[in-house]
């Protein structure tokens, strides 16, 4: 997963960040 999903999976949740939406 690209480095911009990680914040992304603590702020929305790692469902999102699997996703790749933010």
């Amino acid at each position: 997963m690209p480095p911009l999903a990680q914040p992304f999976s603590i702020a929305k949740g790692e469902r999102i960040c699997r996703f790749g939406t933010p």
